[in-house]
């Protein structure tokens, strides 16, 4: 791989925080999982014939412990959109962390020689 210049690398860099400022803080880091459970119901049919409810929900560690939060049908597509979101700054915070090490060899490079 051809090595960059310090222009290009800032350049680059100054992209990928665009990119990270254009998902305007709209992330959540959890998964969207579907869990069957009984219903509250207590003359539920399906429940006495152990049969299940599908619903919703945002699980999320924390240290150590999994938080789950109910998701609505009309909460669900947002969160699924913020843990997507979520996905996205994360590869993005890498890369800018990749560049950061690029122009630290960068600087260390000229300061030897």
């Amino acid at each position: 791989m051809p090595r960059k210049s310090s222009k290009s690398l800032y350049d680059e860099k100054k992209k990928l925080w665009e990119k990270i400022k254009s998902l305007d803080a709209h992330i959540l880091r959890g998964t969207v999982v579907v869990l069957k459970r009984p219903c509250t119901y207590p003359g539920c049919k399906k429940c006495k014939e152990g049969i299940r409810h599908p619903a919703d929900y945002l699980s999320l560690s924390k240290k150590g412990k999994t938080e789950l939060l109910y998701l609505s049908r009309k909460t669900k597509p947002e969160a699924e959109k913020q843990v997507e979101n979520w996905k996205r700054f994360q590869e993005l915070a890498e890369r800018i962390s990749d560049i950061n090490r690029m122009m630290l060899k960068l600087k260390k490079r000229k300061m030897q020689g």
